[in-house]
């Protein structure tokens, strides 16, 4: 019986040195983890309220030693979120899982550190704990803001060739093609029948030449924006989409006073690029265009009964979606746009009335 007894622990052992060898090949391979990541790791006691560990990356980004940041409260490293994370934290203890995005982390010298957080929730000596990854990204929002600047810079330059292009059309184009009108006009006078049909169709043709130079050169640089301002730059914009097209158009404007010159611009192309894929694309009857003021804001929405997007077209950021979504994000605004197929396509964009300070301009 004792022999029994013998063997039979001694299976009993045999039988678990794979599994602790298992457990100590996983804790060697989450300590180099934990050593050598790029992200920053703690393990934090919100219980206790208290970081229980830190990786050197931490370390490194936040300025603290690992002795000091493990006698720190959480919240020490983000001032300014500490119900924020406090919910967090609650959420991974219940669910055992957790992200946040755009999550600020403050430095020893005070500097913030933009973060994303996954976090899971893990046993440690018997307590329910965090292991947060943070990642850091400063870099990233360098990257954005430089991307932003030079969007800016594009849009301005555009913005500038258009004005020459418009200018060269209306003064040089324009001028000279209507000079050649009235030479084939007093031509057409002094010619028999046959040449007069043909004058009279070159100058038919010549009429329709002038007037589409006319709205490309007004499409370029509409006149009514600089001299008159938004809402009568808009009214222009949406009753030459109505008559060129038989759309039915109805308009609820504000009078958009006391905005800047850019900002008026930037609405004025959000509109003029949504009505051009309404024309082209939507299929539709009829149309919506409204302007209007929110606290602080000024909300464009464009509304349409047509044929609406494919998700697929919608996601891509297809038919000037994304050139209308950058203006306004260049401006600190929101662009939102909902549709679906046969239920028609409404743009709502949201932009701050004072000036978004640019980081050129900074």
């Amino acid at each position: 019986m004792a022999a029994s007894r013998q063997r039979s622990r001694g299976v009993s052992h045999d039988a678990a040195s794979p599994r602790t060898r298992a457990a100590s090949e996983a804790d060697t391979k989450f300590s180099k983890v934990f050593l050598h990541s790029y992200d920053m790791i703690l393990i934090v006691d919100p219980l206790g309220d208290r970081i229980v560990d830190a990786n050197p990356m931490a370390c490194h980004v936040l300025g603290y030693s690992r002795e000091e940041l493990t006698a720190l409260s959480p919240g020490t490293l983000h001032p300014r979120g500490v119900a924020r994370f406090r919910a967090f934290a609650e959420q991974v203890l219940a669910e055992g899982t957790g992200w946040v995005d755009e999550f600020e982390c403050v430095a020893r010298d005070g500097h913030p550190v933009p973060t994303e957080i996954s976090a899971s929730r893990i046993e440690l000596e018997g307590r329910p704990c965090l292991l947060a990854v943070a990642r850091d990204l400063t870099q990233h929002k360098r990257a954005e803001a430089e991307l932003r600047r030079l969007s800016h810079r594009a849009i301005h330059a555009q913005e500038a060739e258009r004005r020459r292009v418009a200018r060269e059309l209306h003064d040089s184009v324009n001028q000279l093609l209507s000079s050649v009108k009235f030479r084939i006009q007093e031509a057409q006078a002094m010619t028999h029948t046959a040449g007069r049909e043909q004058a009279a169709m070159a100058t038919r043709l010549l009429e329709r030449a002038i007037g589409e130079i006319r709205r490309i050169s007004h499409n370029l640089r509409p006149s009514e924006l600089d001299d008159l301002g938004l809402a009568p730059a808009l009214r222009q914009l949406c009753h030459d989409l109505a008559t060129r097209t038989g759309l039915q158009l109805s308009l609820d404007l504000d009078s958009g006073d006391g905005l800047c010159a850019e900002l008026e611009l930037t609405l004025y192309r959000i509109c003029q690029e949504a009505l051009t894929n309404i024309e082209k694309h939507a299929k539709a009857k009829r149309a919506r265009v409204s302007l209007g003021r929110a606290h602080d804001t000024i909300v464009l929405q464009i509304e349409d009964d047509g044929q609406g997007l494919t998700p697929a077209t919608a996601r891509s950021g297809g038919l000037g979606l994304v050139a209308m979504r950058e203006r306004a994000t260049l401006h600190g605004g929101t662009f939102d746009i909902e549709t679906r197929p046969g239920g028609g396509t409404s743009l709502s964009v949201r932009l701050p009335v004072q000036p978004h300070t640019h980081p050129e301009h900074a």
